[in-house]
C-alpha cells in the first residue's frame, strides 16, 4: 500500500487532521484510505468530514470518537451506496426523461462534487442524512437547500460550453452582460466553474436625497486612494464567540440573568450615592427602601395546578372557555419566568394565544404584554431571592437619571433593569415614588494628539480631509420574486457605488469614494420564498459567492483603499450560527469565496474607525421594544433634578423613537429586552447576552437597522441611524420606500452615507497647549463631538 506522502500533498493533510484530528497522521494507513476516498469520491476533506458526521449519526457512534480504518471503510460502503442509489435513479427515467434531461445544462464540474443527492431529490427520493450534509459545508441551516433544482440554463459547464443549446447563444449571453461598466470577473478563491461575468445588468438609477443631518457640514471628502486612510481596530475574543447555541442550560440562563441585575445594581447604588442597603420588594416595610430588578409582565398559571372546568349541561363552548380562563386566574401558583417561556411558542406579536392553541386545547401561550395592571418587578437571587412583586406607580411619583424633559412619560418593557423607592404595605404590592434609571456610560475621548495624527498630521490619514462611511442594511435581493433569488437591489447599490469610483461629484445626491463601506445582513434571508422554489437557480452558497463576493473582490480591486465591513444577520442563510449574539461569517470559507480584504465583524459589533467609536447591531430591537413598550405617566420630573450625561447634549426630543434608542443606551445593551419580543422572533442566547453589551463607552455612532422608517439624528451626544432595510415586502417598512407590486418592480434602496469633518487644526493645537499631555491621567483626552462633526444623507436610489 502506498504511503500516504506520497497520495496527498501537505494542504490535505492539513485540512484532514484539522477536521479529524492530529491522531490521524501517526496511522499511515488510515491516512492512505482517506487520501483514496478522497480521490474516487472527489471530495473535500471537509466534506468527508461532515459525511463522517451524519454517518456516526445514523450508526450511534458516540461523540469524540478516534476515526478507526474499519470505521472509515464503512463510510467508504455507504458512500458508495448513496452514489449507486443516485445512479439507478437517474437511469430508471429512461426516454421519457430524455427531452427534460437534455434541456438541463451540466453541473459545472468545481462545485461541490461530492453532492449526490440532487437527482434524487428531483425524483422524489428521500436524501441521506450524509447527502444533505455534503451539500453544504460552511452553513448547516443550508443543507436543506439540496431539496431546490436548479434553474434551467442559468450557468454553464466548467467548459464553457452551453450544452444542448450551442454555444452561439452562450456566446452572446455572456457578450451582452460584458458591458464597459461591468467587466468581466472570474474569482480565484476556491469557487472554480463559478463565474461572475453571468450577472444581469442592472442601471443604476437616480439617487435621491431623503433626509439630512447636519445639513451645514460640507459634503466634501475626497475619497480614499490606492490604501485605506482610516484605522479599523476591532476588540474581539474570537473565542467567546464560537459557543455551541443549542447547549443552553436553564441553570446557566437564570445566572446569566442574575448576574446582570447584581451588575446593574451596584451601578444603582454609585451613580446615586444610596446609602442605605437595598431591599426585598416582596418584603412588607414601614418606610421607603430602595430596590432594583427586571421589569416583567405577569406570569401566566401554571398548568400543573391548573384543572379543566367540565362542561355543564346547557352550557356553551364559550361558557365553559370563559369559566376556564376564571379558573387559570384563580390559581395561586404562577409559573417561574424560564417556564413560561418555555411552554408554548405560538404566541401572537401582541401576547396571546393564537387560534390555533385554543382549538387544539395546547399548552399555555408566551407571557403576556405589560399592562398598567400587570408591571411586575423581578429581583435577583441574592437581592431578593428571585420574587417577583406587582408595582402600584404614586401619582407623586418622579423619575430620576432622565435628560431634563426626557422622563414624561416613562417606557417600560420586559427586561428593563430599574431601581426603585418605595415601600411595600401589603396586598402583595409595592408602591413606587421614584424610578432610578441606570446611567448611560461615558463617551469615549482621545489623546488631542492621537486626534491631530489622525485628522491632519500623518500623511497616511485624513490631512484634513473628511471621512466617508457608506451604510447599507439587507436583505439584498427582491422579496416578491418567489422563483428565483434576484440579486438586482444588491447589483444596483454597487453599480451607484462604482459611479463614484471616478467621479468628482460632490452633489449630495453623487456616491463618492467611500472609505469605508459597511453592510449589513441578511444578505440572503433565510425565510425567502424562492429558497423553496424548484426553479431555484444554485445553491444559496453558490448565489452568495457569485453575486455578493463577486462584486465586492471587483469594488476591492478597483478601489483598494476602501475597508469594506460586513456583519451577519440571524437570518443570513449562509451563516452557520443561528442564535443572537453571532459570531461573524467563517474566515476562509470557500464556498462563500468572500475576498480576504473583506473585514468580518460579529453581530453585534463595536469598532473604531480612528478615533470614532461606532457600534452596530443586525437584530430589529426599535421594532421589538415598539411592540413591548409600555408608557406610563408619571409627574413633572423637573423637581428630580435630573441631569444628562455628557456636557453640549443636543435639544432633547419627545417622540417614541427618541424614547426607544434611549432604552438602547441607558440600559447599555444591543437588546435589552428579555425575553425576547414575538415581532421579530430573534433567536437570543441568553447566557451570552454578555457579549451584547456596551463594555466600557457609549459609542459615538449607532447604526440599528429596522423595517421601521429610516432616520439619522442625536440622541444623548451619539448619532443614531436607521438605514433602512433595502427592500420590504410590506407596507407598513419604512415609509421612505414605497411597496411596488411584482416581481421585475424596481424597489427604492436606502442607504446612509457619513462624513465626519474633522476638528480644526487650530482648535485642537490650543487644546493641546493648554491641556499639556497627561495621559496616565486622562486629562489630555478630548471628547470626539461627532454629533457636530457628522453630516448624515439619507439617500433612496
Amino acid at each position: 500500500m502506498p504511503t500516504a506522502t506520497a497520495v496527498m500533498n501537505a494542504e490535505t493533510r492539513t485540512a484532514l487532521a484539522s477536521a479529524f484530528g492530529k491522531r490521524i497522521l501517526a496511522d499511515e494507513d488510515l491516512l492512505a484510505e482517506l487520501a483514496s476516498t478522497l480521490r474516487i469520491y472527489a471530495i473535500s476533506p471537509k466534506t468527508l468530514f461532515y459525511k463522517y458526521e451524519a454517518f456516526a449519526i445514523d450508526n450511534d457512534i458516540p461523540p469524540g470518537t478516534t476515526l478507526s480504518l474499519d470505521t472509515l471503510r464503512e463510510l467508504k460502503n455507504s458512500i458508495q451506496k448513496e452514489r449507486a442509489s443516485t445512479h439507478s435513479t437517474n437511469s430508471s427515467g429512461g426516454a421519457a426523461s430524455s427531452s427534460l434531461s437534455m434541456a438541463t445544462p451540466a453541473r459545472p464540474t468545481g462545485v461541490s462534487a461530492a453532492f449526490g443527492g440532487g437527482s434524487a431529490m428531483r425524483s422524489g427520493m428521500k436524501p441521506s442524512l450524509g447527502s444533505m450534509l455534503g451539500a453544504s459545508s460552511a452553513a448547516p441551516r443550508s443543507g436543506m437547500a439540496p431539496t431546490t433544482p436548479f434553474h434551467k440554463g442559468a450557468r454553464t459547464s466548467a467548459s464553457g460550453s452551453s450544452g444542448p443549446q450551442g454555444s452561439g447563444s452562450s456566446a452572446s449571453k455572456h457578450a451582452a452582460y460584458q458591458t464597459p461598466s461591468r467587466p468581466s470577473f472570474t474569482a480565484s478563491s476556491g469557487m472554480d466553474g463559478i463565474e461572475f461575468d453571468d450577472i444581469p445588468p442592472s442601471a443604476p438609477g437616480k439617487a435621491q436625497l431623503l433626509e439630512t443631518l447636519n445639513p451645514q457640514i460640507e459634503n466634501r471628502s475626497s475619497g480614499p486612494g490606492q490604501t485605506s486612510r482610516l484605522k479599523l481596530a476591532v476588540s474581539v475574543d474570537p473565542k467567546l464567540w464560537e459557543y455551541r447555541y443549542m447547549f443552553e442550560k436553564p441553570a446557566d440562563k437564570g445566572e446569566a440573568l442574575d448576574d446582570r441585575i447584581d451588575e446593574l445594581a451596584q451601578l444603582i447604588i454609585d451613580h446615586y450615592g444610596l446609602e442605605e442597603d437595598l431591599c426585598d420588594p416582596a418584603q412588607q416595610t414601614q418606610e421607603d427602601v430602595y430596590v432594583v430588578g427586571r421589569i416583567c409582565p405577569e406570569a401566566p398559571a401554571n398548568p400543573a395546578t391548573t384543572t379543566a372546568v367540565p362542561a355543564k349541561a346547557g352550557e356553551s363552548a364559550e361558557d365553559v372557555e370563559m369559566a376556564s380562563d376564571a379558573s387559570v386566574a384563580r390559581s395561586k401558583e404562577p409559573l417561574s419566568l424560564a417556564d413560561a417561556i418555555s411552554v408554548d411558542a405560538t404566541a401572537t406579536p401582541t401576547g396571546g394565544a393564537s387560534s390555533k392553541t385554543k382549538q387544539t386545547g395546547g399548552a399555555y401561550p408566551l407571557l403576556p404584554r405589560l399592562t398598567p395592571q400587570s408591571i411586575y418587578l423581578e429581583s435577583s437571587r441574592i437581592l431578593g431571592g428571585g420574587s417577583r412583586t406587582r408595582l402600584v406607580f404614586s401619582p407623586t411619583c418622579i423619575v430620576r437619571g432622565a435628560p431634563v424633559g426626557a422622563a414624561n412619560p416613562i417606557g417600560l418593557f420586559p427586561g428593563m433593569i430599574v431601581g426603585c423607592k418605595g415601600r411595600n404595605v401589603g396586598a402583595d404590592s409595592f408602591r413606587v415614588e421614584q424610578v432610578l434609571l441606570v446611567p448611560s456610560l461615558p463617551h469615549s475621548i482621545s489623546p488631542i494628539r492621537t486626534m491631530l495624527s489622525y485628522q491632519h498630521e500623518d500623511p497616511k490619514h485624513l490631512q484634513g480631509d473628511g471621512a466617508r462611511i457608506m451604510i447599507a442594511s439587507g436583505p439584498f435581493v427582491n422579496l416578491h420574486n418567489t422563483k428565483d433569488l434576484d440579486f438586482a437591489p444588491w447589483h444596483r447599490l454597487l453599480d451607484w457605488i462604482e459611479q463614484g469610483r471616478n467621479s468628482d461629484d460632490q452633489s449630495p445626491e453623487a456616491p463618492g469614494r467611500p472609505d469605508v463601506l459597511l453592510l449589513l445582513g441578511p444578505f440572503i434571508p433565510a425565510n425567502h420564498p424562492a429558497l423553496l422554489s424548484p426553479t431555484l437557480s444554485g445553491m444559496p452558497t453558490e448565489l452568495f459567492a457569485k453575486h455578493i463576493s463577486g462584486r465586492l473582490q471587483r469594488l476591492s480591486q478597483s478601489t483598494p483603499g476602501t475597508s469594506i465591513i460586513l456583519v451577519p444577520s440571524t437570518n443570513d442563510i449562509c451563516n452557520r450560527h443561528a442564535a443572537w449574539p453571532q459570531p461573524s461569517f467563517e474566515k476562509d470559507d470557500p464556498e462563500l469565496a468572500l475576498p480576504k480584504r473583506v473585514k468580518r465583524l460579529p453581530n453585534p459589533a463595536l469598532f473604531t474607525i480612528n478615533e470614532v467609536t461606532i457600534a452596530v447591531s443586525t437584530a430589529d430591537v426599535l421594532k421589538d421594544l415598539k411592540a413591548e413598550e409600555l408608557v406610563q405617566r408619571v409627574s413633572d420630573p423637573s423637581a428630580a433634578q435630573s441631569k444628562a450625561n455628557g456636557e453640549n447634549v443636543a435639544p432633547v426630543p419627545k417622540d417614541q423613537v427618541a424614547r426607544l434608542i434611549r432604552h438602547v443606551l441607558g440600559q447599555r445593551s444591543f437588546y435589552p429586552l428579555y425575553p425576547s419580543s414575538p415581532a421579530s422572533a430573534l433567536t437570543l442566547d441568553v447566557t451570552h447576552s454578555n457579549l451584547a453589551t456596551f463594555p466600557l463607552v457609549t459609542p459615538d455612532v449607532l447604526v440599528l437597522p429596522s423595517t421601521l422608517k429610516s432616520f439619522a439624528r442625536v440622541i444623548d451626544s451619539t448619532v443614531v441611524l436607521n438605514p433602512g432595510v433595502t427592500t420590504t415586502t410590506s407596507a407598513s417598512s419604512s415609509s421612505s420606500q414605497p411597496k411596488t407590486e411584482g416581481k421585475d418592480a424596481e424597489q427604492p434602496i436606502t442607504v446612509a452615507r457619513m462624513i465626519v469633518a474633522p476638528l480644526s487644526r487650530e482648535e485642537l493645537e490650543q487644546l493641546e497647549s493648554t491641556r499639556g499631555l497627561n495621559e496616565e491621567t486622562g486629562q489630555d483626552g478630548e471628547p470626539h463631538r461627532i454629533y457636530e462633526r457628522a453630516r448624515v444623507d439619507l439617500i433612496q436610489i
